[in-house]
């Protein structure tokens, strides 16, 4: 078997995200040692390991500026209610979008966002992080690919360029 890594996914890099940010909320551990820990943990390959790291790197040092957006669209909720596991799911989302740290389109990150609450979080917090995600960005809906929703939001796209 060969030394040479397996690229990791994009997936993968986002849950370890999350994993060094809860650590940091959680546990207060330093930056580093968590980033250092948790990357060689997931086995992380270079690109995602760079990418973890602009992330946590970004999230931490906008955390004041991520949480006023959060409270701004958050439907009544600050965002020190809501869980971490929430919180950190929408901030990072958040930096990926506005920063130049990722080329994944806006809807990629809304959709894997979901992804995350799906699979850590609490059944209703999909919804919930779908709604700030999208008041965020500024659109009503991110359609998930595949839905019924992704086809008619692209019909009407469609048809919106032909006029």
């Amino acid at each position: 078997m060969s030394d040479a890594q397996v690229p990791t996914s994009r997936r993968v890099a986002r849950e370890t995200i999350l994993r060094v940010l809860y650590m940091m909320e959680v546990g207060r551990p330093m930056v580093d040692d968590a980033l250092l820990e948790t990357i060689a943990a997931h086995k992380l390959d270079e690109a995602a390991a760079d990418f973890v790291q602009s992330v946590v790197r970004d999230v931490l040092a906008n955390k004041l500026e991520l949480d006023a957006t959060i409270t701004r669209h958050a439907s009544g909720y600050k965002a020190r209610e809501l869980t971490v596991v929430d919180r950190n799911i929408i901030r990072m989302a958040i930096t990926e979008v506005r920063s130049d740290i990722s080329d994944a389109s806006q809807a990629t990150v809304v959709v894997e966002a979901m992804e995350l609450a799906r699979k850590y979080s609490a059944e209703e917090a999909t919804k919930f992080i779908h709604g700030v995600l999208g008041s965020v960005f500024g659109h009503k809906r991110v359609a998930e690919p595949g839905s019924d929703a992704d086809e008619r939001s692209a019909s009407v796209e469609g048809q919106n360029s032909n006029e």
